[in-house]
């Protein structure tokens, strides 16, 4: 089974809760999960998985900040990292989603390999949004 570290950037809590729901499913398949709050330098060995909600402005909650300028000074190759990620954003704002596409361009600018197409959840349609990330978890659970 696969140790899978969950790197979570939240404001309000919602990509927290998103976090631990994927992480119980994940569980119940046999998978390892660490939490991963602050930030800081993942294990590569690790399957990475990132729950991040943007600011109003577009960008990366302060706690995942750390995680994404590890990624902008990382100067070793990531070709054997395999992550997935979940982008929690609101279309009011005209930045929506544009801190998980800066992540995302991070990851594959070094190599890192998606597991699935990242999933993007607008809280003005997606009130609830752990049932979107099971199904979307669902569609890609058997390749780890």
């Amino acid at each position: 089974m696969a140790q899978i570290e969950i790197i979570v950037g939240t404001v309000t809590g919602t990509a927290h809760r998103v976090a631990q729901c994927l992480a119980t499913r994940l569980a119940q398949l046999g998978h390892s999960c660490l939490f991963n709050l602050s930030g800081a330098a993942p294990n590569a060995e690790s399957v990475w998985l990132i729950c991040s909600s943007n600011t109003g402005c577009g960008d990366l909650p302060a706690n995942i900040q750390p995680f994404y300028a590890y990624l902008l000074n990382q100067s070793a190759y990531l070709g054997g990292v395999r992550y997935a990620q979940v982008n929690l954003g609101d279309s009011c704002y005209p930045a929506f989603g544009a801190a998980g596409a800066s992540l995302e361009t991070a990851l594959q600018d070094l190599g890192a390999k998606p597991l699935c197409a990242m999933l993007t959840l607008d809280a003005v349609y997606t009130h609830t949004p752990e049932p979107a990330a099971l199904n979307w978890l669902a569609t890609w659970e058997t390749q780890l």
